[in-house]
């Protein structure tokens, strides 16, 4: 029970360890996963190609509908000077018809968009699945002793999936965004510089803020996936140490320390969400201001007779154009850093350090007869803290040996250094005179028979077990 109870403290100790960190370098994340996506990068080509498409189908579209309102005009203009009111149906009938061909089009094209990107962020989410997979079954020993379970299963499942959302609803969306940015500023140059150098203004305010905002973001993101990683470390806790809270009866103790966690998580996730929605009225005020200003302007221009009705209305239409993308870059700038902070997390076990390469022997020893040595063994779970020095032991084949002594003095760090769960900082260890350095960690595993003090059964029948 004594041993239980040190493992639920340790335990704690790494849930509310401070080393872990919000997001340290943003820009060096992006390019790892931007480099990660590359690998798909036909597919990325498709995306762009058919976005590309559908931006100019929808830049074409209120040029058409604007010659289509300058027709109309003119034909109210005549039957005012008291001519008949004219209009060709055929022209406005192949507008008619060229418009609803484009808005076909561009669905079209946005389904074909969203289809591909699925597979892209899927494919995505199960190379690092197996990344990962492959990289915790190389890690060391130490390195689970020393992070909270919960917290690495939040990596694997919470993190991945954020990617995978963000990257699936945002990507399309931003690179559409700009792209419809910059193909209407193009347009409304041609139609009225002096319009399009204060929609710029409006755009450059925009950017401006959203920029500002998105720092102080990535931030709040960082925190909201460090805890929720803690809150799942609390809730593993919890239910793997039931019985130890309840013959301590400690309940109310450890509903306490989970209500911290609780609260640190809500206050981490009401931050992130708060800011992500607040930026967008700013946005959307600073676009309606510039739209009110472009609405006067090219007024006085009508009036002047410098721009004609239907210039005007495609001119206020690519504004909306700029102005909504502007709002919706504001928003997945914010979901991309939620991205980030969760592929940060993600790399961050990926570049831990792996167990040592072994040096094996081309034939590990077939019939091992049990004599076991320890030559000055040095040992510490830290390099600067040694904890065991200048161990000497010798193990004759055949003999029944019992180690005892009490909680911490070394019984399990002994065994585990035998079975190299851990590598030695000094000495050697050697079974029937051969060095276990030299052998696999496989095979040098299988020659030994363990019975844990911890009950643990996998899902599956009980032979299942037995034989595992």
């Amino acid at each position: 029970m004594e041993n239980h109870t040190n493992e639920l403290i340790e335990s704690t100790e790494n849930i509310f360890d401070d080393t872990i960190e919000r997001a340290k370098n943003v820009k060096a994340t992006t390019i790892r996963l931007i480099k990660l996506l590359a690998r798909q990068r036909g597919k990325l080509l498709l995306i762009l190609l058919s976005v590309l498409i559908s931006a100019a189908l929808s830049i074409a579209a209120p040029l058409i509908m604007g010659k289509a309102v300058d027709q109309l005009y003119e034909g109210i203009k005549s039957a005012a000077a008291e001519t008949s009111f004219q209009v060709s149906i055929n022209t406005m009938g192949a507008t008619i018809g060229a418009l609803l061909l484009i808005y076909l089009a561009t669905s079209l094209f946005n389904y074909f968009e969203e289809y591909i990107m699925a597979s892209v962020s899927q494919q995505l989410t199960l190379s690092m699945r197996k990344e990962l997979s492959g990289k915790l079954n190389r890690l060391p020993l130490k390195y689970f002793d020393s992070h909270s379970k919960g917290d690495l299963l939040s990596r694997v499942t919470n993190d991945i999936e954020r990617i995978a959302d963000s990257l699936q609803e945002g990507l399309i969306k931003f690179i559409t965004s700009v792209v419809t940015i910059f193909a209407s500023i193009i347009i409304m140059t041609f139609i009225n510089p002096l319009l399009t150098i204060i929609v710029i203004i409006t755009l450059g305010l925009s950017l401006f803020v959203t920029t500002r905002f998105s720092h102080k973001i990535e931030k709040y993101f960082a925190d909201n996936q460090k805890n929720l990683g803690e809150l799942n470390g609390k809730i593993e806790e919890i239910y793997t140490g039931q019985l130890i809270i309840k013959a301590f009866s400690k309940e109310s103790d450890i509903l306490k320390s989970f209500q911290v966690v609780n609260e640190k998580l809500y206050d981490a996730n009401r931050k992130a969400q708060f800011s992500i929605y607040a930026i967008d009225p700013l946005i959307r005020f600073l676009g309606r201001i510039g739209y009110v200003i472009i609405a006067v302007v090219s007024g006085i221009f009508a009036v002047q007779g410098t721009m004609s009705l239907g210039n005007i209305l495609a001119f206020l239409r690519y504004v909306g154009n700029c102005s909504e993308p502007m709002t919706e870059i504001s928003y997945i700038l914010n979901m991309l850093q939620s991205a980030v902070a969760s592929a940060e997390r993600i790399f961050e076990v990926l570049d831990e350090e792996e167990e040592r390469l072994e040096q094996v022997l081309d034939e590990p020893l077939k019939s091992p007869k049990g004599e076991v040595t320890f030559k000055h063994v040095q040992f510490g779970y830290r390099d600067d803290v040694i904890l065991m020095n200048d161990i000497n032991l010798r193990l004759n084949a055949g003999d029944t040996i019992a180690i005892v002594g009490p909680t911490g003095a070394g019984k399990t760090t002994l065994v585990n250094l035998l079975m190299r769960f851990y590598e030695l900082q000094g000495g050697t260890i050697a079974i029937d005179g051969v060095d276990i350095k030299k052998m696999s960690r496989s095979s040098l595993r299988r020659m030994f028979g363990m019975v844990l003090q911890d009950t643990w059964l996998f899902h599956g029948s009980i032979r299942d077990n037995i034989a595992y």
